[in-house]
């Protein structure tokens, strides 16, 4: 993601202005389409090529999304509002990061408790989320038995799979919303640049 948001924020900015808001919002939410779609069809046995690029491509469509948002907002308020406008679609942003980030972070949490209640034996039940903490930790990994590890790993690759649904309900919705975005600067600053 890291590297495919920055290198799609500068074209987005290079060629928003050419074809439109709507349209550089669109190959954004196209872009997390196909980064979801490629996480969604991921598997463990598949190796971290798919996942690799499925999170280039969600980077690539925030890239081009909210490059497109921001200038979009920039372009269509009066000046004397801008700092206005920009300092509250940042806040939106962070408080949607945040919040976007506990849900699917609940939501790995829920399904992988309800699957370990499910699916661990008897003797390690109680541990509940912390047996999936050794995971994590070499020196404990080694120490749980095979069955049990088998089970951690398998719970835990559901658990992600949860969350690339999560991120492909997201990318839906997004491209749905674009569709309504604006394509051109509205007269607000038409006449700004006018004068």
């Amino acid at each position: 993601m890291s590297i495919g948001w920055p290198i799609c924020s500068t074209i987005a900015g290079r060629i928003l202005i050419k074809i439109g808001f709507m349209k550089t919002a669109l190959i954004g939410a196209s872009c997390l389409m196909i980064g979801s779609l490629l996480l969604l069809i991921s598997q463990p046995e598949y190796g971290p090529v798919p996942t690799g690029f499925g999170s280039f491509f969600v980077g690539a469509g925030m890239g081009f999304c909210t490059t497109t948002y921001i200038v979009s907002i920039q372009s269509n308020v009066e000046w004397s509002i801008r700092g206005v406008a920009t300092a509250s679609n940042m806040f939106m942003r962070i408080l949607g990061n945040t919040m976007g980030v506990s849900l699917m972070g609940a939501l790995l949490n829920t399904r992988l408790l309800v699957y370990l209640e499910e699916h661990v034996p008897s003797s390690e039940e109680s541990l509940g989320l912390g047996l999936a903490d050794a995971l994590l930790d070499p020196v404990q990994r080694e120490q749980l038995p095979n069955d049990v590890l088998g089970v951690l790993q398998e719970g835990l690759a559901i658990s992600i799979q949860s969350i690339f649904w999560f991120i492909a309900i997201l990318a839906v919705i997004t491209l749905i919303l674009n569709v309504f975005l604006p394509n051109a600067v509205t007269k607000v600053n038409d006449d700004f640049t006018k004068n």
